[in-house]
This record gives structure tokens, C-alpha cells and sequence, in this order.
């Protein structure tokens, strides 16, 4: 999932039903902003929601990026397979 926020306000999104609301009214972004230290990647974890998150600021925008951890955990796996199928 991708959101842009300008200051609070959700301007931007690829998940419709956060158009138009707000940053602070979320837990998922406020776990985010909370946690973030210097766009590192934050795991986030609500009632809807178990991903990694990381914010970035541009500007007078917020980026937010989201991945569920198990498409995450999907690929990490696979990669460690291909890489050490390939050293085999």
C-alpha cells in the first residue's frame, strides 16, 4: 500500500478508503511516525494490519509505504533458495 499525505490530510493513495481521511485518526500511521528513526523500516502491527512500514517527508508530503510481512517473508525465502540453489 501506498499513501501521500499532505500534513495530516491522506491526498493520495492506491487504497481508496483512505482518500480524503487523515494520518492521525489511523494507528497504522501512527505507529509508523512513532517508531520511524531516519526512514528505517518499521514493523507495524494493528487489529487490520501485521506489515513493515516506512514513512519519508518531501516537502510539505508524507510518503507512506507499506508491505504485509508475509509477502515479505514470501520473498526473502525465495531469495535465499535461488541464491544458494545457484552456489550449489
Amino acid at each position: 500500500m501506498i499513501v501521500v499525505s499532505s500534513n495530516t490530510k491522506i491526498i493520495a493513495s492506491n487504497e481508496r478508503r483512505l482518500l480524503d481521511s487523515s494520518t492521525k485518526d489511523n494507528p497504522l500511521f501512527k505507529q509508523v511516525l512513532l517508531n520511524k528513526k531516519n526512514g528505517d523500516v518499521v514493523h507495524v502491527k494493528t487489529k487490520e494490519f501485521d506489515c513493515f512500514g516506512i514513512a519519508e517527508n518531501c516537502r510539505d508530503f508524507s510518503i507512506f509505504i507499506f508491505a504485509p510481512v508475509r509477502e515479505m517473508l514470501k520473498n526473502v525465502l525465495k531469495t535465499v533458495l535461488l541464491e544458494s540453489a545457484k552456489k550449489s
